[in-house]
C-alpha cells in the first residue's frame, strides 16, 4: 500500500463514537456531536461516524461540498469558520445547513439574502470570544460588545433564526479551568 499507511478499525471507531455519544447523552438527551471535517476529512471514516449518527462540522466550501456528496443532509451540517465565501454560505443556506455560525457581522446580510432567495428561515449562530483561550482570534467579543450586536442584528431579519452560541477556546487546552471560565462567561453573556 506504501508509506504512510493509516489503519482505521470501523468497528472500534464506531463504539468509541458511542462511548462518546453516550457519556453526554445520559447527562443532556438532546446532545449532537459534529465531526470535524477539517480533522479528519478521510470519506470512508466521517461516513461510519455519520452511520453512528454525528452531524457533519464543517468550516470550508470544500468540506460542504464533501459532506453533501456523502449524502449528508443539509439538516446534519453545522458550518463554522472564518473564512466563509459568499459561494460557501450560498451552498449551505441552499441546503438549509443545521446552523451557520458567524464570524463577524458582514456574513448577516449575505445570510438573510440568501434566505430570502430561498424562502427559508436560516439557523444562525454567533461565535464569541471570551477572555480566555483564543481571545480574539476570530469571533466577535463579549466584553466589546460585539457578541450583542451581532444577535441584535440578526433578529432585525425575518430570514434568520438566531439560535446559537459557539466558542472555539483553541487546541491543546488541559487545565479544566479555562473552560469553566469560558462557560462561565458564555452563560452569563446568554
Amino acid at each position: 500500500y506504501g508509506a504512510p499507511l493509516y489503519v482505521v478499525d470501523g468497528e472500534r471507531l464506531a463504539r468509541n463514537y458511542r462511548a462518546f455519544y453516550d457519556a453526554f447523552a445520559d447527562h443532556y438527551p438532546k446532545v449532537v456531536i459534529g465531526t470535524s471535517y477539517k480533522t479528519n476529512p478521510l470519506p470512508r471514516v466521517i461516513s461510519i461516524l455519520h452511520e453512528c449518527g454525528a452531524c457533519a462540522e464543517v468550516i470550508s466550501h470544500f468540506e460542504l461540498w464533501l459532506a453533501l456528496k456523502l449524502g449528508v443532509p443539509g439538516s446534519s451540517i453545522i458550518v463554522n469558520g472564518p473564512g466563509k465565501t459568499r459561494e460557501g454560505l450560498e451552498l449551505a443556506v441552499s441546503n438549509q445547513a443545521k446552523i451557520i455560525n458567524i464570524d463577524g457581522l458582514h456574513e448577516i446580510e449575505w445570510i438573510a439574502g440568501l434566505a430570502k432567495k430561498y424562502g427559508h428561515r436560516q439557523r444562525v449562530g454567533v461565535r464569541v470570544v471570551t477572555s480566555v483561550g483564543w481571545s480574539a482570534q476570530f469571533g466577535l467579543g463579549i466584553d466589546n460588545g460585539d457578541a450583542l450586536k451581532a444577535f441584535q442584528q440578526l433578529r432585525e431579519h425575518e430570514q434568520i433564526e438566531p439560535c446559537g452560541i459557539h466558542v472555539h477556546l483553541g487546541t491543546g487546552i488541559r487545565n479544566i479551568e479555562i473552560y469553566l471560565q469560558a462557560i462561565k462567561e458564555v452563560l452569563e453573556f446568554a
